[in-house]
């Protein structure tokens, strides 16, 4: 399983699917860890209850099979760009690096 964001909503994502049972949890974020907006509490509860973490991604499709739905997601690499106004890093493609 995969959960998009780097939040707390998102880490209670990855600790809920955990506890009930997913056999993995990858929390994908499309910046560093360093500025994930989450509390640096709830990240490394994620990681003691089983949860891995994708740093610089960001999901540019996902994939569907006819009729069982949902099943996979396709990432592309990100690096942190010039600061914007409010001195956050926007994360910029990275060509080619498509996962």
């Amino acid at each position: 399983m995969v959960v998009l964001g780097g939040g707390d909503t998102a880490m209670d994502c990855v600790r809920t699917a955990l506890r009930h049972g997913a056999a993995s949890v990858t929390c994908a974020y499309r910046r560093d860890e360093a500025n994930m907006p989450g509390s640096k509490k709830e990240v490394k509860n994620a990681r003691e209850e089983g949860a891995t973490f994708e740093f610089n991604v960001q999901p540019v499709a996902l994939t569907w099979m006819i009729p069982d739905g949902l099943n996979g997601i396709r990432l592309l690499r990100t690096r942190l760009g010039e600061p914007d106004a409010q001195g956050r890093r926007r994360p910029m493609p990275v060509d080619g690096s498509e996962l």
